[in-house]
């Protein structure tokens, strides 16, 4: 999730680091709360163009770790009989993956429609709806 151009939990380890950045540009357009009755108010849309950037790192300290994540591998990779499987099992990152989002965000941020990639090579851009503040 951390990571929006890379599938979930894709990476593992007992060590991780995530940088990121975001920046809105409000549009100015719905801004008044939606009366639904005299009581009860929907916040406003209040659409904003969003941009994003994450980067992100995951490392094994030791053996113990690194047995623990063989001990995970091993147990997903008994239950599927493609041999497909275990190239998608999560392991340490190696290095720094970093992706980019562009899209819309709803209600002050708490909800947006997006765009992700990941920068390390020719992965497509995958659509995305995200719910919560992105910090």
């Amino acid at each position: 999730r951390s990571l929006p151009g890379y599938d979930y939990k894709e990476f593992a380890g007992d060590q991780a680091a995530l940088v990121r950045g975001v920046a809105l540009y409000h549009l100015k357009l719905f801004e008044a709360p939606i009366r639904l009755t005299r009581r009860l108010w929907l916040p406003a849309a209040a659409p904003a163009l969003a941009f994003s950037v994450q980067s992100g790192w995951t490392g094994v300290s030791g053996p113990a770790a690194a047995a623990a994540i063989a001990m995970l591998v091993g147990r997903a990779s008994n239950t599927g009989t493609d041999s497909t499987v275990a190239a998608t099992l999560p392991g340490p990152s190696g290095r720094a993956r970093t992706s980019v989002a562009l899209g819309l965000r709803f209600f002050g941020g708490a909800m947006g429609v997006n765009v992700a990639r990941a920068l390390d090579g020719s992965e497509p851009w995958r659509l995305r709806m995200t719910f919560g503040q992105f910090f």
